[in-house]
């Protein structure tokens, strides 16, 4: 054992060097054992299974499965197969495929499938397509949102054949088809088919009328309210879009109970009608109510008259129309009570025995309804210097104007007064 601190070397056990005393530490001898080699494991050999060979086949299978499907649709949902799609059904006029292609959008009560495939039967009755090819010089437009697609046809058209070129425009829309897939619109289909839709159609018609315009009963819907409002006679109806045919049928139920039935010419280039109304549409219910309506407001303007009221004191008697006929009533009342002032007598007991109407006529601008009638009276006359009295009668002719209003008729202009001449 060697002293650490003098490096003098001790007998085996001893605590302190002999030579400088210092405490001795005992040392342990490390054998070197050599070192153990661990032997590698053995690599273990990937096995795969029937059951996982199977799923990786079945999963390339769907992956191949799912890029042709892909393809597949790709190539269907292609400007190009729309194109043909739509001209398959032209020639074979199948009108059911054409009204989904055409995909109308907004209100489509008045362009309904059934009107769709009318009007279609009816443009192309003469038509008649042999054959037709879809070009290859396909053109995208305005980054892709619009394409052209050019197509070649031979048609028959009544006995003239002849071959053409035209073009069917396509647009994008917004919404993809199966999630993935670009989805168009043709949207030129007219152009071979020969329709065109009118848009904003207006029927105006006298307040409180009942339409039914092509088989569909009109309710506040279809009710322009801002032009019907700007107007005390005329209600405006508007329908959103129809199909451009020649004529469609109409009802209006007016002034009550007035049933008229009238074609209704559409054009793209006059998109407004307004209802006419003839005498021989009035019928005879509707006279009584107007000739009752008269015979009441005559009776109480001539006692009226008599008793030297004013017009101020008259006038609630008359309705206000879209035609403010007030001071051209004032005017005639005023000029009756100058002229009653003049006469050597004075008229008491008018009665009315009968009122005839010998004309009706409506104003198709603000229908308006004029009447002429014949009204047969009585009256007495005395005479303002003996006093003597005499009973007389007469026929007259009067034009009164009434309006339709809150379910009656009611006088808005009396044109005249009847005669109260009498030789005393």
């Amino acid at each position: 054992m060697f002293c650490s601190e003098c490096g003098a070397k001790n007998p085996d056990g001893a605590s302190f060097c002999d030579q400088c005393g210092a405490k001795l530490e005992a040392t342990q001898t490390v054998k070197n054992e050599p070192k153990k080699e661990e032997k590698a494991e053995p690599r273990k050999q990937i096995t795969i299974t029937k059951k996982q060979k199977a799923l990786i086949v079945l999963a390339v299978v769907v992956v191949v499965a799912l890029f042709v499907v892909y393809q597949f649709i790709s190539s269907q949902t292609s400007p190009a197969k729309l194109v043909s799609k739509y001209m398959d059904a032209v020639q074979s006029k199948d009108y059911h495929t054409l009204y989904e292609l055409a995909e109308f959008s907004g209100d489509n009560v008045f362009i309904t499938e059934d009107a769709f495939s009318k009007v279609l039967e009816e443009n192309l009755k003469n038509l008649s397509i042999q054959n037709y090819t879809v070009g290859k010089n396909i053109k995208y437009e305005n980054a892709g949102l619009k394409v052209t697609v050019p197509v070649n046809i031979t048609a028959t058209d009544t006995t003239t054949s002849s071959t053409k070129e035209f073009t069917i425009e396509l647009s994008k829309l917004p919404n993809k088809k199966f999630v993935f897939f670009d989805n168009w619109k043709l949207e030129n289909m007219s152009t071979l088919l020969g329709y065109d839709i009118v848009t904003d159609y207006k029927i105006i018609v006298p307040k409180s009328t009942k339409v039914t315009f092509a088989g569909i009963t009109l309710d506040d819907t279809y009710l322009d309210k801002e032009e019907s409002d700007k107007s005390k006679a005329t209600n405006t109806y508007k329908i959103p879009q129809m199909f451009n045919t020649e004529k469609v049928d109409g009802e209006f139920e007016v002034f009550g109970n007035v049933k008229i039935k009238r074609e209704i010419p559409i054009s793209t280039y006059n998109n407004t009608y307004r209802l006419t109304i003839s005498e021989e549409d009035i019928n005879l219910e509707e006279e009584e109510k107007m000739k009752s309506a008269i015979k009441e407001n005559l009776n109480t303007v001539m006692n009226a008259l008599i008793a030297k009221k004013s017009f101020d004191e008259v006038q609630g008697n008359f309705a206000e129309g879209d035609v403010d006929y007030s001071s051209s009533t004032r005017k005639v009342y005023e000029n009756q009570i100058k002229y009653m002032e003049r006469l050597s007598y004075t008229v008491s007991d008018f009665n009315i025995k009968d009122v005839a109407i010998s004309r009706v006529s409506v104003d198709s601008s603000n229908f308006n309804i004029s009447v002429r009638i014949e009204v047969s009276y009585t009256w007495k006359a005395t005479s303002t210097q003996n006093g003597t009295t005499k009973d007389a009668d007469d026929t007259s002719y009067v034009t009164y104007d009434l309006v339709y209003k809150d379910g009656a008729y009611k006088p808005t202009h009396l044109s005249e007064f009847p005669s109260l001449y009498v030789w005393m």
